[in-house]
């Protein structure tokens, strides 16, 4: 079962390292003091969860749990990659502007899914391991994310796609599905 969630976590980071080649579009444009930021710290959380993953020593029901969730986590990813592979998704922080609104799939409930499937998977690694440094990374790659959103959020804002991403906004939350509509 150990060995399951070491090849699942290995698979999770995999099919994210892919994203970067296989569904982001590169921009010569873009914030590289950010970009490298999370570059950096995606690696170091890489290795990090591994390594305490190895040597953790979890239940067996915490195991089946975070195995459950890693499942899902991979299901949702690659759901979500063949869902945008042609809308030409640029990379994070690149500062072209949006030329589509994607609200199908898991964009109808939420507007960053990536980046809430990256985060339950840092953070059910955190609480597996019972690691504070894998916590604190994975606190620290939140709030890159969160930067990141805020960042895509405000090229949208100066895109002639403003008035519909507002609406957008109103019936999707950031990283979770809004319990409420604004109308």
């Amino acid at each position: 079962m150990h060995y399951l969630a070491i090849a699942l976590l290995v698979l999770n980071f995999g099919s994210f390292f892919w994203s970067v080649f296989g569904v982001f579009t590169k921009y010569p444009d873009f914030d590289r003091k950010n970009y490298r930021l999370l570059q950096l710290n995606s690696l170091l959380l890489y290795f990090s969860c591994l390594y305490f993953l190895v040597y953790a020593n979890p239940s067996s029901k915490a195991l089946v749990i975070y195995n459950l969730t890693l499942c899902l986590c991979l299901s949702g990813f690659w759901y979500n990659s063949k869902l945008v592979k042609n809308y030409q998704f640029s990379i994070v922080f690149s500062h072209d502007l949006p030329k589509k609104i994607l609200k199908s799939g898991l964009y109808r409930f939420i507007r960053h899914p990536y980046y809430l499937i990256y985060i339950i998977t840092y953070f059910s690694t955190a609480l597996i391991t019972k690691n504070i440094f894998v916590l604190f990374l994975s606190i620290s790659m939140l709030a890159l994310y969160y930067k990141a959103a805020k960042f895509e959020e405000n090229k949208f804002s100066l895109s002639p796609l403003k008035e519909e991403y507002l609406d957008y906004m109103k019936t999707t939350g950031m990283f979770l599905p809004k319990l409420y509509k604004k109308t």
